[in-house]
């Protein structure tokens, strides 16, 4: 059984759940002179590469986070029409996506409320065409709540684990990150 489908049987819903910064610091002080803070300095003396890297992780981690606000669109309303979604995904997290929508919304189900996450980057690779990276997140479902759209009540939740942990890859397309693979374990509580 996979990962996304079990979420269905811990939800109850009988239907398949999907289971699963940029900061920018701008200085305009001269280097070195009064009022540059530390972060200006490190970032004008590193190289090249390895800005081109934390602007890559940063851009990822972004494309993750908006990928997420347009899933729990999509799940609140039970449809992708009106979301971002194919602006921050591709292949199976956006065909996966796409079908547990679907599903919920034939079965009479919304997710209200929101899940939590704390995405990592945990590889990169800017060499390869296209540019790869693997995240890692503990999603924390908890204030994600499945509702009947029918009757407005709350399905129960039946799976202890409420937290777990996601495997996440993106790949670029062009020059824009994309997440492609989503995987929910939820053997691997966080």
């Amino acid at each position: 059984m996979s990962a996304m489908r079990q979420r269905t049987i811990a939800l109850g819903t009988g239907i398949g759940l999907l289971a699963f910064l940029t900061a920018g610091c701008t200085s305009n002080a001269r280097e070195g002179g009064a009022g540059s803070s530390p972060l200006s300095t490190v970032a004008s003396a590193a190289t090249p590469s390895v800005l081109s890297d934390a602007a890559s992780r940063a851009a990822v981690l972004d494309t993750y986070r908006k990928y997420w606000d347009e899933q729990i669109k999509a799940y609140a309303q039970g449809s992708v029409v009106g979301t971002e979604l194919e602006k921050y995904s591709v292949d199976q997290a956006l065909s996966g996506t796409r079908a547990d929508v679907y599903n919920n919304k034939t079965a009479g189900i919304v997710l209200t409320g929101s899940p939590k996450i704390s995405p990592t980057v945990t590889t990169i690779e800017l060499d390869k065409s296209p540019k790869q990276a693997t995240l890692s997140d503990c999603l924390d479902i908890s204030g994600w709540t499945p509702v009947d759209t029918k009757t407005g009540a709350a399905r129960p939740v039946t799976n202890p684990v409420l937290r777990y942990t996601v495997t996440a890859t993106a790949r670029t397309v062009g020059s824009d990150w994309m997440i492609s693979e989503v995987d929910s374990d939820m053997s691997r509580p966080c």
